[in-house]
Formats: structure tokens, C-alpha cells, sequence
């Protein structure tokens, strides 16, 4: 049986993550949700740590949207991202797709953190 992890510890962790995954992303370390996510979840084995894991990982990716919202140069940019993925007239779905792959790296990672720390301390 998987010890459970405070649920203070684990909500620490997640902001902590957000800002790892955030200051990644402004120096251009974009993959830095995946072993942050997989860190968070092995060393915090639990199904509340993946689901942070996941959800740290969007937030921090939406997080420089939301900033890029506040000083008014979101449109610019989302009318830029969705030109390159294809869909110019939809930029809020390039928004979100931002944010849902984001969410993705956090699940891999979460998932393959859960995955091993179950492997290696099975009782813990």
C-alpha cells in the first residue's frame, strides 16, 4: 500500500512546479514539465501527486499566456501560433492546445514518476 502524502506537502510541491515549469519556459526549456512531473510523482508516490503533476504542468504552461493576456499581446501571439499549426482564424484553440500539451508532458511524466516509485518501494 502506497503511503498518502500530506495534502499540504503535495499542493507545496505543485506550486513549486509551476514556477520550475514557468521560469523553464521563458528560457526556452520547454520539455521541463516532464521530469518535473515525473520528480514530483516518484518522490511523492500517491494518486494525488499525478493529478498535481498534470495540473501543475498546465498551469505553468498557461501561465505565460495569462501574462501575455494581462499586458495585451496575447492576440499577436495566438494569431502567430495558430498560423503555424494551421488553424489562422483560431487562436483561442491554439491556446488551449498549448495548454493541453503542456498537461500532457505533466501526465507522461507523472504517470512514468508513479510508475517506477511503485516498482521500487512497492510497500511505501
Amino acid at each position: 500500500m502506497i503511503r498518502r502524502q500530506p495534502a499540504r506537502l503535495v499542493a507545496a510541491a505543485g506550486v513549486l512546479m509551476v514556477v520550475v515549469i514557468w521560469a523553464g519556459l521563458q528560457i526556452g526549456i520547454w520539455w521541463l514539465a516532464l521530469p518535473a512531473s515525473f520528480l514530483l510523482t516518484f518522490l511523492l508516490a500517491g494518486g494525488r501527486s499525478v493529478h498535481t503533476a498534470w495540473l501543475a504542468a498546465a498551469a505553468g504552461w498557461a501561465l505565460p499566456l495569462v501574462l501575455l493576456t494581462v499586458r495585451g499581446q496575447a492576440a499577436r501571439s495566438s494569431a502567430v501560433l495558430s498560423g503555424i499549426l494551421g488553424f489562422p482564424s483560431l487562436p483561442v484553440l491554439a491556446a488551449l492546445l498549448t495548454v493541453v500539451f503542456g498537461a500532457l508532458l505533466g501526465l507522461g511524466g507523472g504517470w512514468l514518476g508513479s510508475a517506477i516509485s511503485r516498482v521500487l518501494w512497492p510497500a511505501r
